[in-house]
């Protein structure tokens, strides 16, 4: 195992039924906090409450899964709940995905799977972590093995960020490898959101 040092109106139904037709675990779901009017601690009834769910992929899956998004610029975090800097930089993951949900595609992708056990077994703890932070976007467990998904993205660990153009090109991959943000990294203020704010200007 390598060291971690470390989308969307609509989508939600998507995810109901696994991704791309096939039968994953089913989908666990969990209401998330929605502050109201009479007071920020409050929360609305059932049929208000947006639902946090997470659901499990294999990496194929989630490329097949990406490549439907066409027709709007798609964020990817990946992530690990034991990566230290991945869980500092998602707050701001979520606060893009809030500011920007209706024209942009944003999902999570959990890589704690490392090929022993199941990803069944972490669900409920990532699904516990991304419940606490709102995380209303697309989010999946990857049940390919950790190193198997880095290899894939040609990263050597993780936090990472994916961005695709609204014809599905990936136009860049954030990562830490050759510290090309400085030591502290990247992040999503000061380079993932203005890619994607560039990339949402109107043509010409």
């Amino acid at each position: 195992m390598k060291l971690l040092t470390c989308a969307i109106p609509g989508l939600l139904c998507v995810l109901a039924i696994g991704c791309l037709g096939s039968n994953p675990t089913e989908t666990t779901e969990i209401e998330a906090p929605v502050a109201t009017e009479a007071g920020k601690g409050e929360v609305k009834s059932a049929a208000a409450a947006i639902a946090v769910s997470v659901e499990i992929c294999s990496w194929s899956e989630f490329q097949e899964w990406v490549g439907k998004q066409t027709g709007k610029v798609v964020v990817i975090d990946v992530w690990s709940t034991s990566c230290g800097e991945c869980v500092k930089e998602f707050p701001h993951f979520v606060e893009l995905h809030d500011r920007l949900g209706d024209k942009i595609v944003c999902a999570s992708l959990n890589i704690d799977f490392y090929g022993v056990g199941s990803p069944e077994e972490l669900k409920p703890g990532v699904l516990e972590f991304l419940s606490e932070r709102n995380a209303t976007s697309s989010n999946f467990v990857s049940s390919t093995a950790d190193e198997e998904v880095l290899d894939a993205l040609d990263v050597a660990s993780i936090p990472a960020a994916l961005v695709y153009d609204q014809s599905g090109v990936l136009k860049k991959t954030f990562k830490n490898d050759n510290e090309d943000y400085g030591a502290g990294g990247f992040n999503y203020e000061e380079h993932v959101n203005p890619l994607v704010e560039e990339l949402l200007k109107p043509a010409g």
